[in-house]
C-alpha cells in the first residue's frame, strides 16, 4: 500500500478526484480537502481571508465552495459558447 505522505523534501503532490458538473465532490475529494484542512488546523491562510465569508468558516468548507464555484462558472461559460 502506498504511503499518503510525500517523500522527504517534496512538499507537493498531484491529487486527482472527480467533481460533477453540478459541483458535487466525490468521497476522495472530500477526504483530501479534510486532510488539507487538518494540516492547516482548519484555518484559512491569511491571504484568503478577504475571499471567505460566514458560509466558509474553515479551510475545508472554503475549498469545497471554491472548487464548486469554479466548476459552475466553467459549465455556464460552456453553455454560453455558440456551437
Amino acid at each position: 500500500m502506498a504511503s499518503l505522505e510525500p517523500p522527504p523534501g517534496n512538499r507537493m503532490r498531484v491529487v486527482t478526484f472527480v467533481v460533477s458538473t453540478f459541483g458535487s465532490l466525490g468521497r476522495e475529494a472530500n477526504n483530501f480537502l479534510k486532510q488539507v484542512s487538518r494540516s492547516r488546523d482548519h484555518f484559512l491562510p491569511p491571504p484568503l481571508l478577504p475571499e471567505s465569508s460566514w458560509a466558509t468558516p474553515n479551510c475545508s468548507s472554503f475549498l469545497r465552495s471554491a472548487i464548486t464555484m469554479e466548476v459552475r462558472k466553467r459549465v455556464a461559460a460552456l453553455l454560453r459558447e455558440p456551437e
